[in-house]
């Protein structure tokens, strides 16, 4: 029996990424489903904010099962780590559910879809995308880019640019994370791996910046973007789900008056969140203003002197044999000086302290 081309037909009556993901395995759209060895369809929670496509699922992904498992997911981690998005409040997925190859021996070589597939399986992301309703669309590579923008899009010219679809406010292209593998050399690979977190980045702060359109957990208030202030500078910022995780995280120092006298004269100063003139970040992380700083204060004051404050200074050590203070005027050095065991030591140097009497 031929296939339709079409995977509308096996798609469930009840909209549910569980109801979705049991029907994905009788699905019969394409031929893709006679090789491969099951459905590897989406994985992640309906409440996640950001859904990242990719092309289909490799050899790794094909025998677990599970989207983005191989070479290829742990890139895929790293620059989400990098970037400050929490894979686990991710939802990850593939333009085609089936794994397409050609069998060279033993190995199993990854083919490109073709367009008539890429269109038979559209049907199960377009459930995907109306169920979980990401926030953020970031599509992983030329396949799955032109699958949603058309088939004139080029990832090379618009790569972490934020553009214009429907399909969810912040939407996105970057490389698939398996073209890092493909590089050349590991200078190369360490290129673009930076580009590609650099890309992602893009999406966390544009995340951070826009206030969230799910229902907040009655123990987190809802996501205010930071007031940049009068000296323009970023607070530090972490942004939560529904159950509390956090899916971006941004630990940015503000540049304020204090950090610029510290940079021109080279010193540095103890600063506390509830001196004046800092940001209050104590307050925004849910926690009473200065019950840290003060805290530690207390204890400072209350704990006793060790032993090891309480030891005398050792007295300066002289360099030279020909010059000897009396014991009368030698003064103790308030911090001794640590000698390098790697500094050469002169054979004119007798002595380290002052004469005995």
């Amino acid at each position: 029996m031929a296939e339709p081309h079409d995977a509308t037909p096996f798609l469930p009556e009840r909209r549910t990424l569980s109801a979705l993901r049991e029907a994905a395995t009788e699905c019969r759209g394409c031929h893709l489903w006679r090789p491969a060895t099951q459905v590897v369809f989406g994985q992640g929670l309906k409440r996640s904010r950001v859904m990242l496509v990719g092309e289909q699922p490799g050899d790794k992904e094909d025998l677990a099962g599970r989207p983005f498992v191989g070479p290829a997911g742990r890139e895929l981690d790293r620059g989400l780590e990098a970037a400050g998005i929490a894979r686990d409040e991710a939802y990850v997925t593939n333009v085609v559910k089936h794994f397409k190859f050609e069998e060279r021996g033993r190995r199993r070589i990854h083919q490109t879809p073709k367009r008539f597939e890429i269109d038979a399986c559209r049907p199960w992301l377009g459930a995907e995308l109306e169920v979980v309703r990401p926030e953020a669309l970031v599509l992983l590579g030329a396949t799955a880019a032109k699958a949603i923008m058309g088939s004139s899009f080029r990832v090379t010219q618009h790569r972490g640019e934020l553009l214009d679809c429907e399909l969810a406010p912040i939407v996105t292209a970057t490389i698939h994370p398996s073209s890092i593998l493909r590089q050349r050399d590991d200078e190369a690979r360490y290129a673009e791996r930076e580009s590609f977190a650099e890309d992602l980045r893009v999406v966390a702060s544009a995340l951070a910046l826009r206030p969230s359109t799910r229902t907040e957990s009655r123990h987190r208030h809802a996501y205010q973007a930071p007031d940049p202030g009068p000296n323009g500078g970023e607070e530090a910022v972490e942004h939560h789900s529904e159950a509390g995780h956090v899916v971006a995280r941004f630990l940015v120092r503000p540049r304020l008056q204090a950090d610029s006298d510290q940079d021109r004269t080279g010193h540095d100063q103890e600063k506390h969140p509830d001196e004046p003139g800092e940001p209050d970040h104590a307050l925004a992380l849910g926690r009473p203003a200065g019950s840290i700083s003060a805290r530690r204060r207390r204890l400072r004051a209350a704990r006793p002197a060790s032993p090891a404050s309480m030891r005398p200074a050792m007295p300066s050590p002289i360099t030279s044999s020909t010059v000897r203070p009396s014991p009368a005027i030698s003064k103790p050095s308030p911090t001794p000086t640590a000698i390098s065991v790697f500094s050469p030591i002169s054979a004119s140097r007798t002595s380290v302290g002052p004469r005995r009497p």
